[in-house]
């Protein structure tokens, strides 16, 4: 499998790298879930974010639908389309409590 150098995309794609990586190769939602043996209900709940309700076999589908490694499409937990780490540092923010690591 080969590692992805992601380059910056401009808003939601950014953090979103099943659907800048479906867009890059210029593939449809329908093309991508057909292809890679998955849903398109589930593709369109990860290209939304929710990733957490993808099984290990379904990132896994994916990864190899791709040609790259899992832990590469899917990098950390996200919440919509931010890092986790991102949205509560940002949640906690705006309600004015302290950053934690």
């Amino acid at each position: 499998m080969k590692t992805i150098r992601w380059l910056p995309a401009p808003d939601m794609v950014g953090w979103n790298k099943v659907k800048a990586l479906r867009k890059e190769r210029g593939l449809t939602q329908p093309e991508v879930a057909v292809g890679s043996g998955i849903s398109i209900a589930c593709l369109y709940y990860l290209e939304a974010g929710f990733e957490s309700r993808a099984t290990q076999k379904t990132k896994s589908k994916l990864a190899k639908f791709f040609g790259v490694e899992v832990d590469d499409l899917f990098p950390c937990e996200m919440i919509g389309n931010e890092p986790r780490d991102l949205f509560i540092t940002k949640a906690k923010k705006q309600a004015g409590q302290p950053k934690t690591k």
